[in-house]
């Protein structure tokens, strides 16, 4: 009895890889041991934290302990949940012990993601509209400049 007053839960070698690049998991990984000096097949649940607001993003899926109290956890990052250039953290809880470390989400990992992410922009309804607009009056300002410099020709050879 005495043994547990003063044992606990605890987990060590806890480390989250950063940075993470978008479109690619974030990896959480450490030891697990509770207050009976068991290690395994105990119930870790991961939570994805906003640093600046300390708020829920995300809930991975819950995974057990290995015999050896090991776990791991991955997710993938994505927008628009996690941004470029900004810290977030995983918080994991097992038993009675909680752990939480930061990482923050870098670039993307190829040139394909950012030319799929452009093109998603660039044809999302809300920006073809923008887009017709825009192009609609590059082409009037186009013939205009055509119109004028055919009129200069045309006066200048009477």
């Amino acid at each position: 009895m005495l043994g547990s007053v003063f044992s606990a839960d605890s987990i060590t070698s806890y480390s989250v890889k950063t940075p993470v690049p978008l479109n690619q998991p974030v990896t959480v990984f450490g030891i697990f041991q509770d207050d009976a000096n068991s290690h395994g097949n105990n119930l870790c649940s991961f939570y994805l934290l906003d640093t600046a607001t300390n708020t829920l993003i995300d809930q991975a899926d819950d995974d057990f302990t290995d015999a050896r109290g090991y776990f791991a956890m991955s997710f993938v990052i994505t927008e628009p949940n996690f941004n470029r250039d900004q810290n977030y953290a995983v918080q994991t809880v097992c038993g009675e012990a909680t752990d939480t470390d930061s990482f923050i989400v870098g670039n993307f990992e190829s040139i394909a993601d950012s030319t799929a992410q452009n093109f998603e922009f660039a044809t999302d309804s809300e920006n073809v509209d923008t887009f017709l607009i825009v192009g609609f009056i590059l082409f009037l300002v186009f013939a205009v400049i055509l119109v004028v410099v055919g009129l200069k020709k045309f006066g200048g050879s009477l």
